[in-house]
């Protein structure tokens, strides 16, 4: 993983960062892609990615995001309904929160994933109470997407599982 903090140190470096990133997202797509990566290196790399993000301004985001994108939203969305590790829940709602929060085709594409939401329903009411803050966040994003998002997660229960974690005296949101 030395590779990948190299790589992002010399993004954050760069004054035109976007000449930087295009090496880097090339990299990472190709390390993503690969099927003999384990899935502890990929969310590896999914969390520098996110990482790199408060360095970016938005077009930067957006760049990123639209080379990458697809590859690591289907890879964390897979990896959210498949895990149990909290590490990597962590990791993936982490990476999931930022990509989201600069495509509105990747926010409409998360509501419609019926059983990435039920983890996220099941997440706030069984989950870490730093899980249940990157959900929060996640479906604030989402919500403001579009009306019709709205509706969607409100059908799913969610807006109930948060209310109830925002009233919950154990949690300091």
């Amino acid at each position: 993983m030395w590779i990948f903090s190299l790589l992002s140190e010399a993004v954050v470096a760069f004054k035109d960062k976007t000449l930087a990133l295009a090496p880097f997202v090339c990299f990472i797509n190709n390390y993503l892609e690969k099927a003999a990566t384990s899935n502890e290196s990929k969310v590896d790399a999914i969390s520098l990615l996110s990482n790199i993000f408060i360095f970016l301004s938005q077009e930067e985001r957006t760049f990123m995001v639209n080379s990458v994108g697809w590859c690591v939203l289907e890879l964390v969305m897979s990896l959210l309904i498949s895990k149990q590790d909290k590490l990597v829940i962590w990791k993936c709602l982490d990476a999931m929160g930022s990509f989201i929060s600069v495509s509105d085709r990747f926010c409409a594409y998360v509501v419609e994933e019926k059983s990435l939401l039920f983890k996220f329903h099941k997440i706030l009411t069984k989950g870490k109470l730093k899980h249940k803050k990157q959900v929060i966040w996640i479906v604030g994003n989402l919500i403001s997407n579009s009306r019709k998002d709205a509706l969607e997660i409100a059908e799913n229960g969610l807006f109930n599982c948060i209310v109830i974690v925002l009233h919950d005296k154990k949690s300091d949101l």
